[in-house]
């Protein structure tokens, strides 16, 4: 959804730079291939009419702000300071200093963030991505990929008996593992002539590439290599809309584009 405004000395002047930064063209490929105007009729039913208090922020504003927040692993007052900082945030959020809008502040990012999470908006959101991808045949599917780093921690005792969780069984008996080797020695002893085991782990390296990016995406470029909230609900939410944003910027990133929810 684009809305046209004048262009002010700093636009213009940050226009005719001569080369953008990775962070312009990101931000400005998330702009084009996020469907909006489907991402906020999701909120709106959920969101605040402002019918006490001060006017709440319009759900697009928050919405942009959030998504900021979770791309660059940045707090809630981390993202308020890097908009006022970063001309291409500001240019995303499309705040101008110059009429009446400001930045929101730290605490209405989180009490929508508090929102989203308590009517499971994110799931909404990843969902409708999801079924996007279907329609166009860009979903794969057969079998299951699992990225997992193991850090060591504490057992919790968040729970209702107060006691220590007890570490369940993974059942791995029960689950088809094809992990990839990575002993050439092994190869080249068993088949000097055609390495049968390197053409198999090959192909398997083949089919995993396609679903490990997503994590490659998840983890370096939105910076999730661990949680940061406490709490399943808090991170499932996390969770839910980094997955919807790195399957749109692949799709972006596969010649897709989507102007308005239609591609």
């Amino acid at each position: 959804m684009k809305v046209g405004k004048q262009q002010s000395l700093t636009d213009i002047g940050y226009g005719n730079r001569k080369r953008k930064t990775k962070r312009d063209e990101f931000l400005g490929t998330m702009d084009e291939v996020i469907p909006w105007d489907e991402w906020i009729e999701l909120v709106e039913p959920h969101y605040p009419e402002g019918k006490r208090g001060r006017p709440p922020r319009g759900a697009e504003t928050m919405l942009r702000m959030y998504l900021l927040a979770n791309w660059f692993n940045l707090s809630d007052e981390g993202v308020e300071d890097a908009i006022y900082d970063s001309y291409a945030f500001r240019q995303f959020m499309r705040v101008d200093f110059l009429g009446d809008s400001q930045v929101p502040d730290a605490t209405t990012l989180c009490k929508f963030r508090k929102t989203l999470n308590e009517n499971g908006i994110t799931k909404l959101l990843f969902d409708t991505t999801k079924i996007f991808l279907e329609r166009y045949g860009k979903m794969m599917r057969g079998g299951t990929i699992v990225d997992e780093t193991i850090v060591e921690a504490p057992a919790s005792t968040k729970n209702v008996d107060k006691r220590r969780e007890i570490q369940a069984d993974s059942h791995l008996s029960r689950i088809d593992c094809r992990t990839n080797t990575r002993n050439r020695h092994r190869w080249k002893t068993l088949a000097p002539t055609f390495d049968w085991d390197r053409h198999v782990e090959y192909q398997k390296s083949r089919v995993r590439s396609k679903v490990e990016y997503v994590f490659l995406i998840i983890k370096r470029l939105f910076g999730y290599r661990k949680v940061r909230y406490r709490g399943l609900e808090k991170n499932r939410t996390h969770a839910f809309i980094l997955g919807a944003c790195a399957n749109l910027f692949m799709l972006a990133q596969s010649g897709w584009c989507m102007v308005n929810g239609v591609a």
